[in-house]
């Protein structure tokens, strides 16, 4: 599965996810980019997960 880790997450959680996939929004450089389009990059890029934090 691939999952992206949205940029309020720290990127080392990947390392408790054995047999994923993981990336970073900011390691892949997509920081800033807003969610809407965020979830459509995503998308075309065929992540299966997006997961953020927005401590809502």
């Amino acid at each position: 599965m691939r999952i992206l880790l949205d940029e309020n997450l720290d990127w080392r959680l990947g390392g408790d996810l054995p047999g994923h996939q993981i990336e970073s929004v900011p390691l892949i450089g997509w920081a800033g980019i807003q969610n809407g389009e965020l979830l459509a990059k995503a998308a075309e890029t065929r992540f299966d997960v997006v997961r953020g934090d927005d401590g809502q």
